[in-house]
Protein backbone atom coordinates (compact mmCIF):
# COMPACT_ATOMS: atom_id res chain seq x y z
CA UNK A 1 0.00 0.00 0.00
CA UNK A 2 0.78 3.62 -0.44
CA UNK A 3 2.49 5.27 2.97
CA UNK A 4 2.20 8.38 2.25
CA UNK A 5 0.98 10.31 -0.56
CA UNK A 6 1.77 13.13 0.34
CA UNK A 7 5.52 12.73 -0.15
CA UNK A 8 6.89 13.30 -3.85
CA UNK A 9 8.28 9.76 -4.18
CA UNK A 10 5.31 7.36 -2.83
CA UNK A 11 6.48 4.90 0.18
CA UNK A 12 5.03 1.56 -0.59
CA UNK A 13 4.90 -0.93 2.46
CA UNK A 14 4.98 -4.89 2.17
CA UNK A 15 6.49 -5.42 -1.19
CA UNK A 16 6.99 -8.49 -2.25
CA UNK A 17 10.42 -8.70 -3.50
CA UNK A 18 9.99 -11.93 -5.69
CA UNK A 19 8.64 -9.83 -8.42
CA UNK A 20 11.62 -7.31 -8.89
CA UNK A 21 14.55 -9.90 -9.03
CA UNK A 22 14.88 -12.56 -12.01
CA UNK A 23 15.14 -15.26 -9.23
CA UNK A 24 11.95 -14.50 -8.42
CA UNK A 25 12.77 -15.54 -4.97
CA UNK A 26 12.44 -13.43 -1.58
CA UNK A 27 10.24 -12.15 1.10
CA UNK A 28 8.67 -8.22 1.47
CA UNK A 29 10.50 -5.24 1.58
CA UNK A 30 9.61 -3.30 4.50
CA UNK A 31 9.44 -0.01 2.56
CA UNK A 32 9.32 0.57 -1.36
CA UNK A 33 10.30 3.02 -3.55
CA UNK A 34 10.87 3.68 -7.25
CA UNK A 35 11.31 7.01 -7.82
CA UNK A 36 10.63 8.86 -11.84
CA UNK A 37 13.38 11.86 -10.56
CA UNK A 38 16.22 12.96 -8.57
CA UNK A 39 13.61 15.48 -6.55
CA UNK A 40 11.60 12.13 -5.71
CA UNK A 41 14.98 10.13 -5.45
CA UNK A 42 15.96 12.67 -2.86
CA UNK A 43 12.68 12.64 -1.06
CA UNK A 44 12.68 9.41 -0.46
CA UNK A 45 16.67 9.18 0.89
CA UNK A 46 15.14 11.62 3.50
CA UNK A 47 12.42 9.59 4.52
CA UNK A 48 14.96 7.12 4.77
CA UNK A 49 17.05 9.28 7.08
CA UNK A 50 13.97 10.13 8.86
CA UNK A 51 12.88 6.42 9.87
CA UNK A 52 16.68 5.82 10.60
CA UNK A 53 16.14 2.37 8.30
CA UNK A 54 19.00 0.72 6.16
CA UNK A 55 18.71 1.49 2.17
CA UNK A 56 19.14 -1.18 -0.21
CA UNK A 57 19.55 0.25 -3.91
CA UNK A 58 17.88 -2.03 -6.62
CA UNK A 59 18.53 -2.24 -10.88
CA UNK A 60 16.39 -4.71 -12.10
CA UNK A 61 17.60 -7.47 -9.51
CA UNK A 62 19.58 -9.76 -11.88
CA UNK A 63 22.41 -11.18 -9.52
CA UNK A 64 20.17 -10.32 -6.85
CA UNK A 65 19.20 -13.39 -3.97
CA UNK A 66 16.30 -11.87 -0.96
CA UNK A 67 16.23 -13.59 1.72
CA UNK A 68 13.04 -15.16 2.42
CA UNK A 69 12.40 -13.47 5.85
CA UNK A 70 12.84 -10.00 3.49
CA UNK A 71 14.37 -7.00 3.97
CA UNK A 72 14.06 -5.26 7.03
CA UNK A 73 14.71 -1.49 5.14
CA UNK A 74 14.03 0.68 2.18
CA UNK A 75 14.31 -1.17 -1.15
CA UNK A 76 14.92 1.54 -3.97
CA UNK A 77 14.15 0.96 -7.55
CA UNK A 78 16.04 2.85 -10.36
CA UNK A 79 14.39 1.43 -13.20
CA UNK A 80 11.71 4.11 -13.64
CA UNK A 81 14.42 6.57 -12.73
CA UNK A 82 14.38 9.43 -15.80
CA UNK A 83 14.35 6.80 -17.86
CA UNK A 84 13.59 8.55 -21.26
CA UNK A 85 16.57 11.09 -20.92
CA UNK A 86 18.94 9.33 -23.57
CA UNK A 87 21.13 12.19 -24.97
CA UNK A 88 23.60 11.83 -27.73
CA UNK A 89 26.57 13.99 -27.22
CA UNK A 90 28.33 13.08 -30.13
CA UNK A 91 31.57 12.26 -31.27
CA UNK A 92 30.70 8.56 -30.00
CA UNK A 93 29.60 10.17 -26.58
CA UNK A 94 25.95 9.14 -24.99
CA UNK A 95 24.67 9.96 -21.91
CA UNK A 96 21.88 7.59 -20.45
CA UNK A 97 19.76 6.95 -17.11
CA UNK A 98 21.65 4.02 -14.33
CA UNK A 99 17.96 2.56 -14.57
CA UNK A 100 17.84 1.82 -18.28
CA UNK A 101 17.93 -1.65 -18.89
CA UNK A 102 20.55 -2.99 -21.23
CA UNK A 103 18.40 -4.42 -23.96
CA UNK A 104 17.10 -0.57 -24.62
CA UNK A 105 20.50 0.82 -24.09
CA UNK A 106 21.78 -1.70 -27.56
CA UNK A 107 18.66 -0.64 -29.06
CA UNK A 108 19.21 2.89 -28.79
CA UNK A 109 23.01 2.77 -29.58
CA UNK A 110 22.27 0.85 -32.91
CA UNK A 111 19.60 3.52 -33.57
CA UNK A 112 22.12 6.39 -33.56
CA UNK A 113 24.43 4.06 -35.25
CA UNK A 114 27.16 3.63 -32.38
CA UNK A 115 29.13 0.25 -30.98
CA UNK A 116 30.84 -0.94 -28.31
CA UNK A 117 28.25 -1.64 -25.75
CA UNK A 118 26.59 -4.66 -27.83
CA UNK A 119 28.40 -7.33 -25.13
CA UNK A 120 25.97 -5.99 -22.77
CA UNK A 121 22.60 -6.72 -24.98
CA UNK A 122 21.75 -10.13 -23.49
CA UNK A 123 22.40 -8.76 -19.86
CA UNK A 124 18.47 -8.62 -18.05
CA UNK A 125 19.96 -5.87 -15.66
CA UNK A 126 20.85 -2.07 -16.03
CA UNK A 127 23.13 0.34 -16.76
CA UNK A 128 23.97 1.23 -13.10
CA UNK A 129 24.36 -1.97 -12.06
CA UNK A 130 26.47 -3.00 -14.81
CA UNK A 131 28.88 0.03 -14.35
CA UNK A 132 28.81 -1.51 -9.90
CA UNK A 133 29.87 -5.17 -10.59
CA UNK A 134 32.05 -4.00 -14.33
CA UNK A 135 30.12 -6.48 -15.95
CA UNK A 136 31.68 -7.98 -19.24
CA UNK A 137 31.33 -11.05 -21.60
CA UNK A 138 32.90 -12.71 -24.20
CA UNK A 139 31.07 -15.26 -26.90
CA UNK A 140 33.59 -17.93 -27.84
CA UNK A 141 36.23 -16.75 -30.54
CA UNK A 142 35.64 -13.03 -29.86
CA UNK A 143 37.17 -10.27 -27.51
CA UNK A 144 36.37 -9.94 -24.24
CA UNK A 145 34.60 -6.61 -22.99
CA UNK A 146 33.97 -5.05 -19.66
CA UNK A 147 32.40 -1.86 -18.63
CA UNK A 148 35.30 0.08 -17.66
CA UNK A 149 35.78 -0.27 -21.50
CA UNK A 150 33.42 2.06 -22.59
CA UNK A 151 32.72 4.12 -19.27
CA UNK A 152 33.71 8.12 -19.97
CA UNK A 153 32.45 9.46 -16.08
CA UNK A 154 29.35 8.59 -14.26
CA UNK A 155 27.21 10.79 -12.12
CA UNK A 156 26.08 9.75 -8.03
CA UNK A 157 23.69 11.28 -5.49
CA UNK A 158 25.13 10.85 -2.04
CA UNK A 159 22.84 9.40 0.40
CA UNK A 160 22.35 13.20 2.09
CA UNK A 161 21.29 14.53 -1.84
CA UNK A 162 25.16 15.46 -2.61
CA UNK A 163 25.06 15.29 -6.21
CA UNK A 164 29.38 14.73 -8.29
CA UNK A 165 30.71 13.43 -11.25
CA UNK A 166 33.24 10.46 -11.23
CA UNK A 167 35.27 10.17 -14.08
CA UNK A 168 36.66 6.95 -15.72
CA UNK A 169 40.32 7.56 -13.63
CA UNK A 170 38.07 7.93 -10.22
CA UNK A 171 36.83 4.29 -10.38
CA UNK A 172 38.98 0.95 -9.34
CA UNK A 173 37.71 -0.95 -11.67
CA UNK A 174 38.35 -5.15 -10.83
CA UNK A 175 36.66 -8.14 -12.18
CA UNK A 176 33.16 -8.51 -11.52
CA UNK A 177 33.33 -5.64 -9.37
CA UNK A 178 34.57 -1.78 -8.69
CA UNK A 179 34.79 0.56 -5.47
CA UNK A 180 30.81 2.08 -6.83
CA UNK A 181 27.85 1.14 -5.19
CA UNK A 182 28.40 2.17 -1.30
CA UNK A 183 27.43 5.43 -0.38
CA UNK A 184 26.48 6.90 -3.81
CA UNK A 185 23.76 6.17 -6.35
CA UNK A 186 24.34 6.08 -9.96
CA UNK A 187 22.10 8.65 -11.70
CA UNK A 188 23.47 8.67 -14.76
CA UNK A 189 26.24 7.43 -17.71
CA UNK A 190 28.59 8.69 -19.88
CA UNK A 191 29.58 6.78 -22.40
CA UNK A 192 32.13 6.44 -25.09
CA UNK A 193 31.22 4.51 -27.92
CA UNK A 194 32.37 4.23 -32.01
CA UNK A 195 30.86 4.73 -35.23
CA UNK A 196 29.60 1.69 -36.86
CA UNK A 197 26.86 0.43 -39.82
CA UNK A 198 23.80 -0.32 -37.79
CA UNK A 199 24.12 -4.06 -39.82
CA UNK A 200 27.12 -4.68 -38.18
CA UNK A 201 25.69 -3.37 -34.97
CA UNK A 202 22.51 -5.64 -35.29
CA UNK A 203 24.38 -8.45 -36.56
CA UNK A 204 27.03 -8.38 -33.47
CA UNK A 205 23.57 -8.48 -30.97
CA UNK A 206 21.92 -11.25 -32.46
CA UNK A 207 25.52 -13.41 -32.65
CA UNK A 208 25.68 -12.64 -28.96
CA UNK A 209 22.19 -13.30 -28.01
CA UNK A 210 22.27 -16.58 -30.28
CA UNK A 211 25.43 -17.76 -27.90
CA UNK A 212 24.17 -17.09 -24.84
CA UNK A 213 20.65 -18.93 -26.40
CA UNK A 214 23.25 -21.94 -26.57
CA UNK A 215 25.29 -21.88 -23.54
CA UNK A 216 22.87 -20.67 -20.62
CA UNK A 217 19.92 -22.52 -19.31
CA UNK A 218 16.75 -19.97 -19.82
CA UNK A 219 14.39 -22.55 -19.14
CA UNK A 220 13.44 -21.36 -15.40
CA UNK A 221 14.11 -17.68 -13.60
CA UNK A 222 18.09 -17.55 -12.45
CA UNK A 223 19.89 -15.24 -11.31
CA UNK A 224 22.66 -16.05 -13.75
CA UNK A 225 26.01 -16.94 -13.05
CA UNK A 226 26.24 -17.93 -9.71
CA UNK A 227 30.33 -17.81 -8.78
CA UNK A 228 32.92 -16.15 -10.47
CA UNK A 229 35.76 -17.56 -12.64
CA UNK A 230 38.33 -17.87 -10.31
CA UNK A 231 41.29 -15.77 -11.12
CA UNK A 232 44.36 -17.29 -12.61
CA UNK A 233 42.61 -21.03 -13.21
CA UNK A 234 42.81 -22.65 -17.00
CA UNK A 235 38.75 -23.79 -16.02
CA UNK A 236 35.69 -21.40 -15.18
CA UNK A 237 33.48 -22.29 -12.07
CA UNK A 238 31.26 -24.05 -14.40
CA UNK A 239 33.93 -26.47 -15.85
CA UNK A 240 34.98 -27.39 -12.05
CA UNK A 241 30.71 -27.43 -11.23
CA UNK A 242 30.41 -29.60 -13.82
CA UNK A 243 33.47 -32.12 -12.68
CA UNK A 244 32.32 -32.18 -9.32
CA UNK A 245 29.11 -33.96 -10.45
CA UNK A 246 26.69 -31.08 -9.63
CA UNK A 247 24.53 -30.95 -12.69
CA UNK A 248 20.86 -31.86 -12.10
CA UNK A 249 21.47 -31.81 -7.73
CA UNK A 250 18.25 -30.09 -6.66
CA UNK A 251 17.64 -28.64 -3.18
CA UNK A 252 14.20 -28.15 -3.04
CA UNK A 253 12.57 -26.33 -5.65
CA UNK A 254 15.99 -25.14 -6.55
CA UNK A 255 18.30 -27.46 -9.05
CA UNK A 256 21.67 -26.90 -10.83
CA UNK A 257 20.92 -26.64 -14.41
CA UNK A 258 21.82 -29.61 -16.36
CA UNK A 259 22.95 -27.43 -19.65
CA UNK A 260 25.20 -24.72 -17.39
CA UNK A 261 26.35 -26.07 -14.23
CA UNK A 262 26.99 -22.16 -12.71
CA UNK A 263 23.69 -21.78 -13.11
CA UNK A 264 21.09 -22.16 -10.37
CA UNK A 265 17.34 -22.39 -11.39
CA UNK A 266 14.10 -21.37 -9.84
CA UNK A 267 12.45 -24.55 -10.99
CA UNK A 268 9.25 -23.87 -8.89
CA UNK A 269 9.02 -21.77 -5.40
CA UNK A 270 12.42 -22.15 -4.34
CA UNK A 271 13.65 -20.33 -1.14
CA UNK A 272 16.68 -18.79 -0.62
CA UNK A 273 17.91 -21.19 1.64
CA UNK A 274 17.20 -23.49 -0.74
CA UNK A 275 19.87 -21.99 -2.90
CA UNK A 276 22.04 -21.36 -0.74
CA UNK A 277 21.99 -24.89 0.76
CA UNK A 278 23.10 -25.56 -2.99
CA UNK A 279 25.91 -22.92 -2.98
CA UNK A 280 27.38 -24.43 0.20
CA UNK A 281 27.89 -28.05 -1.27
CA UNK A 282 29.50 -26.71 -4.68
CA UNK A 283 31.62 -24.37 -2.78
CA UNK A 284 32.68 -27.67 -0.53
CA UNK A 285 33.03 -30.20 -3.76
CA UNK A 286 34.89 -27.47 -5.46
CA UNK A 287 37.22 -26.77 -2.77
CA UNK A 288 37.89 -30.44 -1.62
CA UNK A 289 38.27 -31.28 -5.47
CA UNK A 290 40.71 -28.38 -6.47
CA UNK A 291 41.72 -26.39 -3.56
CA UNK A 292 39.88 -23.52 -5.01
CA UNK A 293 37.57 -21.13 -3.15
CA UNK A 294 34.82 -19.99 -5.23
CA UNK A 295 33.38 -16.57 -4.74
CA UNK A 296 29.64 -16.20 -4.90
CA UNK A 297 28.55 -13.74 -8.36
CA UNK A 298 25.13 -13.48 -6.69
CA UNK A 299 24.73 -11.38 -4.25
CA UNK A 300 22.86 -12.48 -1.16
CA UNK A 301 20.56 -9.72 0.46
CA UNK A 302 19.68 -11.13 4.03
CA UNK A 303 17.50 -10.02 6.89
CA UNK A 304 17.65 -8.63 10.28
CA UNK A 305 17.37 -12.31 11.42
CA UNK A 306 19.48 -14.14 9.33
CA UNK A 307 22.28 -16.02 10.68
CA UNK A 308 25.72 -15.32 8.90
CA UNK A 309 26.27 -17.09 5.17
CA UNK A 310 29.97 -18.69 4.27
Amino acid sequence: MNLQASLKAPIYTDVSLKLYTTFKIGGCSKYFAEPRTRSELLSALEFREERGVPLLILGRGSNLLFSDAGYPGLVLSTRKLEIGQMTNLGRGRIRVPAGLGLIRLNLYCKDQGLSGAEFLCHIPGTVGGAVVMNAGFRRRGALWHEMKDIIESVTVMSFGGTLRELTHRDIRFDYRKTNLGGEDIITEVTLHLESAERQKIDDEIKANFSYRNSVQDLRYPSAGSVFKNPVGSSLTSGQMLERVRMKGMRVGDAMVSTKHANFILNVGQAKSSDVLELMSIAKKRVLEQFGIELEPEIRYVPSEIDETVN
